[in-house]
């Protein structure tokens, strides 16, 4: 009878784990769940898993909110999702935010970056979509969500190849030479080997959407110096990417510092910032931010970028980058002690 009852039992919890992009520990946090005037939480175990009891009754929805303890530091952005009745049986699987990021190698390793969903996302202009993050890539019905485009695990390093049956201008050995010199150079600043060079042509017997490959080509229809972009695959993981220059003096003009790099970088699910200096600074929108090769900060938002979405996919975390956001909303939302009120309380 006790063993006909369990299953009941259990159903009766909100249950989840988390993990954290930079690979600390979860432990000891607390997770609360509340749905109107009712809340209850719990601390995560050692493994960052956690349990708490959920509403019985007049509850559609539940929001869950991921803290630091009461009395520890915040070493994570606080994250915050809601759950449907209808999702409160599946696991709550996150990855945190780190609000701080020690740059883990290349040109600026060691060095330690403030980071902030707030700041990753914000949008380059008003009615702009996003920023250095992406929203949302679209996925297939039942697929887990992810805030931020990525590729699947395993991609890297990413073929890259020059289309030569598309291209409106041929491209020269100097040119691919020249490419693929600014291109070690941003992976010497990014501390990371993302792309290797391929082969590629029309004829041969691939699909019409190559997977894990990003194609670069002279297109002189172009309105602007380059275009980096990428399409999605099955699930809204990154398919393939594509890069294109306006004429082939792209690859040599010395006046375009840091071009290659910023459509480059583009291909890895990243837009454009007016947040920071960064070499992916929206030209049109903030041109006093544009820098020639990777910032500190460009090392250190893409490595979480990167970090993210492989945790993310490696263990179908639903939620990461986004429910970052939320929290960190939330909070800027929140009442601000009056400072000037409590010194004088205290004096």
């Amino acid at each position: 009878m006790l063993a006909a009852l369990a299953p009941a039992a259990e159903a009766q919890a909100i249950r989840g784990q988390l993990w954290a992009a930079d690979g600390s520990s979860t432990a000891g946090l607390r997770v609360t769940v509340s749905a109107g005037t009712w809340a209850d939480s719990a601390s995560t175990d050692a493994e960052g898993r956690f349990e708490v009891p959920r509403p019985e009754l007049g509850a559609d929805s539940v929001r869950v909110m991921v803290d630091a303890a009461e009395t520890a530091p915040r070493v994570f952005h606080p994250s915050v999702v809601s759950l449907e009745r209808a999702e409160w049986d599946e696991e709550v699987r996150m990855v945190l935010l780190p609000r701080r990021w020690e740059i883990r190698a290349g040109t600026h390793a060691g060095e330690i970056v403030e980071v902030s969903a707030i700041r990753g996302f914000a949008p380059t202009c008003r009615g702009c979509l996003s920023g250095f993050f992406r929203r949302a890539a679209p996925t297939r019905v039942g697929a887990p969500s992810s805030t931020v485009p990525a590729w699947r695990p395993g991609s890297f390093p990413l073929r890259v190849a020059f289309d030569h049956d598309y291209t409106s201008e041929a491209i020269s050995g100097r040119d691919s030479a020249a490419f693929w010199r600014d291109v070690a150079e941003l992976e010497r600043d990014l501390g990371e080997h993302l792309f290797r060079p391929a082969r590629f042509s029309e004829e041969d017997p691939v699909e019409d959407a190559p997977e894990d490959l990003v194609l670069v080509w002279v297109d002189r229809r172009l309105r602007t110096a380059g275009l980096g972009s990428v399409a999605y695959g099955e699930g809204g993981d990154i398919g393939y990417g594509a890069v294109r220059f306006d004429d082939a003096l792209a690859f040599t003009r010395p006046g375009a510092p840091g071009l290659i790099a910023h459509e480059m970088v583009h291909t890895l699910g990243i837009g454009h910032t007016c947040s920071w200096n960064s070499v992916v600074a929206d030209f049109a929108r903030c041109p006093e931010r544009r820098a020639p090769s990777a910032t500190r900060e460009d090392v250190a938002y893409v490595q979480v970028h990167l970090a993210m979405g492989a945790l993310q996919r490696a263990h179908r975390a639903r939620w990461g980058l986004d429910a970052a956001l939320r929290g960190e909303e939330e909070v800027e939302r929140s009442p601000k002690p009056n400072t000037t009120l409590a010194r004088s309380a205290a004096q």
